[in-house]
């Protein structure tokens, strides 16, 4: 037989020729799908993957809302790069050029989405929950029965029942769906920093924790004027030093609030209702903080003003007028009395 002329010869180097191209076309086309990027509308878009999700779940998610082109793809990606069972759950916002390798690194790392809250001072243990569980944060478990912990402070206040008083006023980024114990042992971690920081920064003998942070906590409450917060706490000092009752309004709301008791109308009706936290009632300290106080109310604590007072009340204008004698308080109080009926007589 006749060998294989030229022209069969040109047409299967031509055929070879052509399936080459298709399968680098196919190559390009497969590796566009699976390692493409996708343009992302502005602002982004923020993905919630559930926790227990697996990953065609994931895949599911990510594609419906545009991060990924296709979930095949992203699938055997995840897998070839062996990453398919440690993608973890969360909330994610990717924004931009985004790649699906760039996707699955992000989500193997946990760089889930932020949210900011603001804990401002004075806050008791049970409006600080209320607060982080309004701020739709989704926290996991009993925010209220993981700060009645006190396991978390156990080496720094013995005495502690709870966290009241470690729960520090700051900004903090919470994940969604943090759990309750963690939300509670940032805020405690970041309370031990200010207190190392003070005592570092300001030497002295300083007191017991204890009894430093429950101080602070009537001062917080006492003032929100910071030129005056050292003065609260300089005649609550005098007055423990000489075994005089702290006489601190805010302790008689907060003992009735404790024992479940509403202090409903005048605060002076209450007084006297003798309560483990009442400072009219009870000489020395309360058994514990009765609010979360900031930095400056435990820098106040730390180093009360040198000061001969004993007495101090509102002066009418949001701050207070501070005494040496009963004489001297009586005159004041005789004072803001004035200024209040003439306030309300306007």
């Amino acid at each position: 037989m006749p060998g294989a002329g030229p022209p069969d010869a040109m047409r299967r180097r031509a055929a070879a020729g052509l399936a080459v191209l298709l399968l680098i076309a196919l190559g390009i086309a497969v590796r566009r799908q699976l390692l493409g990027p996708v343009r992302l509308p502005e602002g982004g878009v923020v993905v919630r993957v559930p926790a227990g999700s697996g990953t065609t779940a994931v895949a599911r998610r990510l594609a419906n809302a545009g991060v990924v082109r296709s979930r095949l793809g992203f699938r055997i990606l995840a897998a070839l790069s062996g990453n398919s069972r440690r993608l973890r759950a969360g909330e994610y916002h990717f924004e931009g050029q985004v790649r699906p390798f760039a996707v699955i690194d992000r989500m193997v790392r946990g760089e889930v989405l932020l949210h900011e809250v603001t804990i401002p001072e004075g806050l008791t243990l049970a409006e600080t929950a209320d607060l982080l569980n309004g701020a739709g944060i989704e926290i996991e478990g009993d925010l209220g029965a993981a700060f009645r912990d006190p396991g978390p402070i156990a080496d720094l206040d013995a005495a502690a029942t709870d966290l009241e008083g470690f729960l520090f006023p700051d900004t903090y980024r919470f994940p969604l769906g943090m759990p309750a114990s963690e939300v509670a042992r940032a805020m405690v971690g970041r309370g031990r920093e200010v207190l190392a920081e003070i005592s570092a920064a300001e030497g002295g003998a300083g007191q017991k924790v204890h009894d430093w942070v429950t101080l602070a906590s009537l001062v917080e409450e006492e003032t929100a004027r910071a030129g005056e917060r050292p003065l609260v706490a300089g005649v609550f000092t005098n007055r423990l030093r000489i075994g005089m009752r702290l006489q601190c309004d805010p302790t008689v709301a907060y003992a009735l609030r404790r024992a479940g008791r509403e202090p409903v109308g005048s605060l002076a009706r209450w007084l006297q209702t003798d309560l483990p936290y009442n400072t009219y009632t009870r000489a020395g300290l309360p058994p514990g903080p009765i609010a979360n106080p900031g930095r400056a109310a435990l820098l106040a604590a730390w180093r009360p003003a040198a000061t001969e007072a004993l007495y101090f009340v509102a002066d009418g204008t949001g701050g207070h007028t501070f005494s040496r004698t009963l004489a001297e308080h009586n005159r004041a109080v005789r004072a803001w009395a004035r200024a209040a009926g003439a306030r309300a007589a306007r």
